[in-house]
Parts: C-alpha cells; structure tokens; sequence
C-alpha cells in the first residue's frame, strides 16, 4: 500500500502565508503598544504646553491642574465651537480672549490623551505646573511640532493584530490537520482508500467529475451515490492515481483524436499502402 505525501510546494505556500499573517500581527503590535502610543504622547506633551503656555499668558497657570478631566472633556467637547466663535470676536489682546484660547487648547489636550488612553488624573493633575511648564518649553524649544493620531490609529493597530493572529493561526491548524491527512492506494488492486477509511476500485466509480481540474480538485460519484471531493494539490502522488483509476472505470472514454492529426494518420496510413512504397 503506498501513501500520499505532502507537497512541499504547497507547504512553501503556506510556510509564507503563515510568516506574512504573523508579520503583520507583529508588526501591528510593535505600532499598538510601542510606536504609535510614543506618537500619540508626544503630541499629548506638545499639547499640554501649549495649553500651559496659553494659561500662564492668561494668569491662570496656578489653576491648570484638571482634576476631573473626564467631565471636563465632556464639557469642552460641548462648547468647542462656541468657544472658537467668541475667540474670534473678542479683541486680540484682551485678556477673556487669552482665557478662551486656553480652555480650547486645555480641550485639544485632554483628546489627545483620551486617544493613547491617557485623559486620568495622573496625567492632568500637575503638582507643579510652572515647574512642568518650563520643562515642556525647554524640550519644544527646537523640537519639530508632532502630528496627532486620530481616534482610529491605535484601534487599526490592533485590528492588524487580530487579522494576523487569527490569520496565521488558522493556517497553521490547517496545516497540521493536512499533514495527518493520509491516502492509500493498492497498486495491485488500484484500490484508493481516503482518509475517512471508505475504499473504492475503479469498478466503484460512477463519474468523474474534472470540471475544477484547473484548480487541483475533482469530485468521485461512486455507484453508491456518495460524492467525495479530493484535493490534488496538498497530496501527492494522488492526481497520478486518480488518472490511473479513471482509465480503467467503466465509463472512461479515451480523448477523441484531434481531427487534423487524425487526418494526417490517414494520408500516412494511405502512402505506406501505395505500390512500391513498402520495403523491397
């Protein structure tokens, strides 16, 4: 009894899908929880500057600290626009003008900390916000300004993740499940045993249906009416076997002969007959 094996090509196949599924949940995870976080507390750092800047112009930097900024964001998000219309009426160097401009960027703030995760009293309580203040002035002092993530960076990040682990894994079972996938077939006998244990002679089969030839598969009807579709790319030598059994079923027909050749058959066949063509 010989058995299929596995083609290696198709193992190379999946060995790249797999390492490509799971080089992109690596890579997706590097950016959720290393890269894209960075980002994102940069521009949360170069945010609070601004905002502690904006404050101290409006001599309201002692009161900086937002001890509740979820509400606060909540608040802000409400009045944003308002805000940014009586900024624009108000005179450019008065004072209620300078606290607006505050309370706006104290909102710009607070988002870009609820986007890495970060709108807590830990990151908004300062201890000492003119302490804080000076050191922020002096890292934006040549620093290029940041780019802020948007609310969908970090959530594709980890849909990458997902994607990739699911992905991989999932090939990876595939994988191992084929490789215990065995045929066998009795060269004596050309009886095909599949995998479930159910086996068939040549005489078993009813049709041979090759209509998904091209893509490596063929479906069995046996004389019991059971179908059994088998796939001729992960096992080998199993399409060899399948055209062996198929000459010798009852219903094989051999391919009819192209007509041209057949006509050449012909003109040959009449020229070895003429007289005097044959050996002397």
């Amino acid at each position: 009894m010989a058995e299929t094996t596995i083609s290696r090509n198709w193992i190379a196949k999946m060995a790249l899908f797999i390492a490509a599924f799971f080089g992109l949940g690596i890579w997706g995870l590097v950016d959720a929880t290393i890269v894209y976080p960075a980002k994102g507390q940069a521009f949360a750092d170069y945010m609070e500057f601004k905002y502690l800047e904006a404050s101290d112009e409006s001599g309201e930097l002692l009161r900086a600290s937002v001890p509740d900024p979820t509400a606060a964001l909540a608040d802000l998000h409400e009045r944003k626009d308002a805000l940014a219309q009586e900024i624009e009426a108000l005179p450019a160097e008065s004072m209620s003008r300078r606290r607006k401009q505050a309370e706006l960027l104290r909102y710009g703030w607070l988002s870009s900390l609820k986007v890495i995760g970060h709108n807590t009293p830990r990151y908004t309580v300062l201890a000492d916000p003119a302490a804080t203040l000076e050191e922020l002035r002096t890292e934006w002092a040549t620093a290029p300004q940041p780019k802020p993530l948007s609310n969908l960076d970090l959530p594709t990040q980890w849909l990458f993740v997902a994607i990739g682990v699911l992905g991989g894994g999932w090939m990876l079972l595939t994988m191992m499940r084929v490789t215990k996938t065995k045929f066998s077939y009795d060269e004596s006998t050309h009886t095909l045993t599949l995998p479930g244990g159910k086996s068939f002679a040549p005489a078993d089969i009813a049709e041979l249906d090759k209509r998904k030839w091209d893509k490596f598969f063929v479906i069995i009807t046996l004389a019991d009416s059971s179908q059994h579709k088998l796939d001729l790319l992960r096992f080998q030598p199993l399409e060899d076997w399948v055209l062996e059994m198929e000459k010798l079923s009852p219903n094989y027909e051999p391919p009819e002969e192209p007509e041209a050749d057949a006509a050449a058959d012909t003109a040959d066949d009449a020229a070895d007959n003429e007289p005097g063509s044959g050996a002397g």
